[in-house]
């Protein structure tokens, strides 16, 4: 099964959680500094150094859980897909105030969207001198023909169903089990242990002492 492109909010997500991780480091004195200190005549104690930092690392590590909790993270990913999509929307009304062309987040899997849509693609920026041999007008041609033809194995499937469900609903007499057809369908069927047979057999004796 191919694996599913990722969503805006995933990506948007995975970016500031890899940036929260990195601001939630622990802090260290760069090499220069280090060597500086030692250097100097009244440079700061090794401990108190590693005293101070154990202190501000902590304070550090409480803040990032506090203001870069998963929660507000993802929260901050949504509010980005929510801007992506309505600038979306906003360019797609600008660029496309002639009704034509394909909304944005329209069902392509629902048919009646697919029956309206436009027979070619030409960008909104090109269309005095749009190429219909263009890559993108090819693909865009390829990619209808496709939904058509889906368009087309769907009805046929769903009309397909509902023959057969009427098919179905029709045999369901016949669903029993063999022993009771002769009471589900026609009790008066000659089968045998059938009520039939038991009259006919009442039948032979009473004929039999008659003669």
């Amino acid at each position: 099964m191919a694996q599913q492109p990722p969503t805006i909010i995933s990506l948007k997500h995975a970016f500031l959680t890899a940036q929260t991780l990195t601001l939630a480091q622990p802090l260290s004195p760069s090499r220069a500094w280090q060597k500086t200190n030692d250097a100097a005549d009244n440079g700061l104690p090794e401990k108190a150094v590693a005293d101070a930092l154990v202190r501000l690392n902590h304070v550090l590590s409480q803040h990032c859980k506090r203001a870069y909790a998963p929660q507000a993270t993802r929260h901050v990913a949504e509010q980005v897909d929510g801007l992506y999509w309505q600038a979306l929307v906003r360019a797609d009304q600008d660029e496309d105030e002639d009704g034509e062309g394909v909304d944005v987040g329209v069902d392509l899997a629902d048919p009646q969207t697919i029956s309206t849509l436009p027979p070619t693609f030409f960008p909104p920026q090109e269309d005095s001198e749009a190429d219909p041999q263009s890559q993108t007008h090819q693909q865009y041609t390829t990619l209808l023909k496709h939904l058509t033809s889906l368009t087309t194995q769907i009805t046929h499937h769903k009309a397909r169903i509902a023959r057969l469900s009427a098919l179905k609903k029709m045999l369901s007499p016949f669903a029993a089990d063999a022993d009771d057809l002769s009471s589900t369908i026609q009790p008066n069927l000659v089968t045998r242990g059938g009520e039939m047979e038991g009259e006919l057999e009442r039948m032979r004796v009473l004929l039999a002492r008659v003669g």
